[in-house]
């Protein structure tokens, strides 16, 4: 190997491993979020990416890009743990669906993504459909990487190491008394469904 090359090596694990400890940089210096601003943001993506709490929530006005950095930090979460199995749940299918598509988008097609990290740089991914999207990974198991659902979907006998509730009290059970209890009963659910272990 070349000095050139063996530097530009050098460069690409330093900056892999920026996008795997810094979600900031990960989010609007590699994925292309360049909407995030240093203050706000920066803090925002230290407290989500933060061991400290098992459980978080944001609590912003829509145009806050709390959406934005929460797929930023499941991908960031992929690219630590390929196994990681992650549960998108939102208000309606539609939504989680599209942060499902948003996230294969980038795995497909972001090329300093997947220079970054040259084993997601694959032409075919294990599984790649509206609702599921699987990355390559050396023990595949029987989940998919990442699952939407929508409230009220059936989720039994699934478990999760991470589990992302974006919106699940929106529109329909602001204007509903029905949806709003099955929207309370889709969160009651969710703790049992994150891995004992790992979650």
């Amino acid at each position: 190997m070349s000095s050139q090359s063996n530097a530009l090596e050098k460069y690409r694990l330093r900056l892999r491993e920026g996008f795997c400890t810094n979600l900031f940089f990960a989010a609007k210096g590699v994925l292309g979020f360049r909407l995030l601003e240093r203050g706000v943001h920066e803090e925002l993506t230290v407290y989500i990416s933060s061991p400290k709490f098992r459980r978080k929530g944001l609590l912003l006005a829509r145009d806050h890009f709390k959406s934005t950095m929460t797929v930023a930090y499941m991908i960031q979460s992929i690219a630590n743990d390929p196994t990681i199995p992650i549960l998108d749940i939102s208000e309606i299918d539609d939504n989680a669906a599209g942060f499902v598509s948003l996230i294969s988008q980038i795995f497909h097609s972001n090329g300093f993504f997947r220079w970054l990290f040259p084993e997601f740089d694959v032409e075919v991914f294990p599984e790649d459909s509206r609702m599921r999207f699987t990355v390559p990974r050396s023990n595949p198991g029987a989940q998919a990487t990442i699952v939407a659902a929508g409230v009220g979907s059936s989720l039994s006998s699934q478990h999760y190491r991470l589990i992302v509730a974006d919106d699940l009290y929106a529109e329909r059970a602001i204007r509903s008394d029905a949806s709003r209890q099955v929207a309370i009963d889709t969160y009651k659910r969710l703790e049992p469904l994150l891995d004992p272990i790992r979650g």
